[in-house]
């Protein structure tokens, strides 16, 4: 397979936090093609190389068959983040990339997101109505001059990258002021337009009516029981050649129970009606008793 036709293709990922769900991540990653680089400790490498089963004969720290199965289609190499030059070549390498996993062990994080926050504003504003915010990401220079311009004076003061990490509550605070007065959609235009990474954040309930999702087909509405029409969400992604689709709605409880302990079991009607009578199965939540 050419991994430059693959649907993530050019993306590049760095793992520093070493866990297996963040492994498993970066695996979603790289089987769909993105370059996910593995930046592991000097002393015997992420905690995952130690994890069972292992392979019969193989020396670690490349014995472990999970590790084996977490790590397909990565890449390895070896950086101190305690070592202020180690951290310096990471931030380097990691500077243009699309995604840092690092779900903070220990309550330690390998990186300082304020490191990765290459130049600010970086947060949620909150903007005019009820419970409405602006996810805003100025992610380099050329953005933060489009952010310049959109917001006017009310940001002219602030400067370098230095400068506003710096002075991040005082920048947050003139986002504010500015997102403050004006309609979350109409203030996501505007930074849009100039080239300014945001978004709109809404509730569960707005995302049902989204044109967008409405114009690609996104949601799959389907009777359930007990509920009725359900907007049920897919992916959030498509692959060609590889459809995904929802068959049908979650089950109710219990609901398979004649078709998988006859069909599958070749329990017969009897027996199945006896484990009901018995309450061993059923398809009504078994409350516990009472107390008196």
């Amino acid at each position: 397979m050419n991994r430059g036709t693959q649907a993530l293709a050019g993306i590049s990922v760095f793992d520093v936090a070493g866990s297996v769900a963040a492994a498993y991540c970066g695996k979603l990653f790289a089987d769909h093609g993105a370059e996910v680089v593995l930046v592991e400790p000097p002393d015997s490498g992420f905690a995952t190389r130690g994890l069972a089963p292992f392979v019969p004969g193989a020396a670690p720290p490349e014995s472990s068959a999970m590790h084996s199965y977490l790590s397909t289609n990565k890449r390895s190499i070896v950086l101190d983040m305690d070592s202020p030059k180690d951290a310096a070549q990471f931030f380097e390498l990691a500077r243009d990339s699309a995604l840092v996993i690092d779900c903070g062990i220990g309550g330690r994080r390998a990186v300082n997101p304020e490191r990765l926050a290459a130049a600010a504003p970086h947060g949620v504003y909150r903007c005019a109505g009820s419970d409405r915010w602006l996810a805003v990401q100025v992610q380099n220079e050329a953005q933060w001059a489009g952010f310049r311009e959109a917001l006017g004076g009310l940001v002219a003061g602030f400067g370098s990258v230095a400068d506003r990490l710096q002075r991040r509550g005082e920048l947050d605070a003139a986002v504010t002021r500015w997102t403050r007065g004006r309609d979350a959609w109409a203030a996501m235009n505007r930074l849009q337009a100039a080239g300014v990474p945001s978004g709109v954040v809404r509730p569960a309930s707005d995302l049902t009516r989204d044109a967008h999702l409405q114009a690609r087909g996104y949601w799959r509405i389907m009777e359930r029981d007990f509920v009725g029409a359900q907007p049920n969400p897919p992916a959030p992604y498509r692959l060609v050649g590889a459809p995904f689709d929802i068959e049908r709605p979650a089950p109710t409880l219990g609901r398979h129970n004649r078709e998988i302990l006859g069909g599958i079991l070749g329990l017969s009607g009897r027996e199945i009606a006896d484990l009901a009578k018995s309450g061993i199965i059923g398809d009504r939540p078994r409350l516990p008793a009472r107390r008196t």
